[in-house]
């Protein structure tokens, strides 16, 4: 089975904070400023799991922000997916020597993309509030393929999914140090999925199309942010 997935390493990322804690901005002049919420400044945001662990930020392999103000940013989050399988299953029958080897193999991939604007209410204190809004996209494909050996049986699925979003939020960042800012936020958000499915074998082929929307009820994520 191989299976691809992104992971920040843990312990580079503890190191690269550990540094960040002790500098200033890149590009701006030292000043009394409690935070870094300026023209200018941007940030790598991570989420914040059980016991204080860092990991990927709403669900995306990476997460950034620039500020373009001291009140007003842009945040961008990208999600990479990768996974595939094969697998050899035998059946043998009792009455006769002859065994069949089925043969199944999983590929699946995805991207997604979500932008927010962000609006900060005191950009110039240690403890600012925030609200934003911003849209999402998201596809996936998946095929699966099961043969046998003496071909007497072939079955393909492909499944491609769209997906398209709007999303809310509102929260507060309080910044421990002027580089290192921690913040949680309740989020909600509208959703609409498009899903075209199709299934070739020997003897038939169907095509499938569906569509749903969501609404999604508000949770609370928590997060750090690393200026730079």
């Amino acid at each position: 089975m191989r299976h691809v997935r992104w992971v920040a390493p843990g312990r580079l990322i503890t190191a690269w904070l550990w540094a960040r804690c002790r500098q200033e901005v890149p590009g701006h002049p030292p000043s009394d400023r409690v935070n870094s919420l300026q023209d200018g400044a941007w940030a790598l945001q991570f989420g914040i799991g059980g016991n204080f662990t860092l990991n990927t930020f709403n669900g995306a392999t990476i997460s950034v922000k620039k500020h373009f103000s001291d009140r007003s940013a842009v945040r961008a989050g990208v999600t990479l997916t990768a996974q595939s399988s094969d697998s050899h299953t035998e059946v043998a029958f009792e009455d006769t020597v002859n065994s069949i080897v089925a043969q199944s193999d999983r590929d699946t991939y995805g991207v997604s993309l979500g932008l927010e604007w962000v609006r900060y209410l005191r950009p110039e204190a240690r403890w600012s509030f925030f609200a934003g809004l911003g849209p999402s996209i998201s596809f996936s494909h998946s095929t699966n393929t099961d043969e046998s050996s003496d071909r007497s049986f072939v079955r393909t699925d492909r499944s491609n999914l769209w997906g398209f979003g709007v999303n809310g939020l509102f929260g507060g960042e309080w910044f421990a140090t002027k580089v290192i800012g921690i913040h949680a936020e309740y989020r909600m958000g509208a959703g609409y999925n498009k899903v075209s499915d199709d299934t070739d074998n020997s003897d038939f082929h169907v095509h499938r199309e569906g569509k749903s929307w969501s609404l999604s009820p508000g949770f609370v994520r928590m997060g750090l942010s690393a200026y730079f």
